[in-house]
């Protein structure tokens, strides 16, 4: 049975194809050429054939779970926006707007984290072996060998290899720069998740003091019900009694 086009998934498909997604890093790769685009279909394949094999709501095509993650890591990104936006108007004294807690979009979020720092290292790694590619330097055993090898190169060489040590020197930079906002993004991420259940134990806390004072105004207002009819009861009696003396 095929799917139709505009049939969502299920919540339950949704966390089952994050957590596919999770175990096929490769698909996070920024790599552009035919080798990297090559893996990455390979691996929605893989993803897609996994997902069918374990849901009976009929069979998924791979561009239909690719579309699926890229917009659940739109509406993750959108939804920590929000959430910082809102952390920082609570910081101005402001109200900010409720969010509702949503598992699909904060696996999402862990999930982008983690893929950030991956790529920071990827980024690391290739430069530095594309400098290799480029310019294989000796490996010599002292410093004092180093220097004397580097004094053999010719001025282009030496030029060639200053250049290169400076872009791997930028590289670098660029990697922590990376990690340091990835890890930014976490704190921010946990420390609005944080808030928001704060958040919502202080207003369960507070609708249930609020149910308590609703019960006892309820048991206060039957008894004083029964002390205006007990009330009513003596005035009664009172004017019997008033009555028969009279007469």
């Amino acid at each position: 049975m095929n799917v139709a086009k505009g049939v969502p998934l299920t919540k339950q498909e949704v966390l089952l194809l994050l957590s596919l997604v999770e175990n096929n890093p490769v698909i996070f790769s920024k790599g552009t050429n035919a080798v990297s685009n090559k893996t990455k279909e390979d691996a929605w394949v893989r993803i897609t054939h996994l997902f069918n094999a374990s849901v009976e709501s009929g069979p998924r095509k791979p561009e239909q779970l690719r579309l699926k993650w890229e917009n659940l890591k739109k509406n993750a990104r959108k939804r920590n926006n929000k959430i910082m936006r809102n952390n920082a108007i609570k910081a101005d004294g402001g109200i900010a707007e409720f969010i509702p807690p949503d598992v699909a979009l904060e696996k999402v979020s862990a999930i982008l984290g983690e893929s950030d720092a991956m790529y920071a290292d990827e980024i690391e790694n290739c430069e530095a072996a594309r400098i290799q590619e480029v310019l294989i330097l000796p490996h010599p055993e002292s410093q004092e060998s180093s220097n004397q090898n580097f004094e053999n190169y010719s001025l282009q060489e030496k030029s060639k290899l200053r250049k290169m040590q400076e872009y791997l020197r930028k590289v670098k930079q660029k990697t922590r720069k990376i990690r340091a906002e990835e890890l930014k993004s976490r704190i921010r991420r946990n420390n609005a998740v944080a808030e928001y259940y704060s958040q919502k134990t202080m207003r369960i806390k507070h609708e249930k003091e609020m149910s308590l004072t609703s019960d006892k105004l309820k048991s206060e207002i039957e008894q004083l019900k029964i002390s205006k009819a007990r009330l009513e009861l003596d005035i009664m009696s009172m004017e019997l009694k008033k009555r028969n003396s009279v007469i």
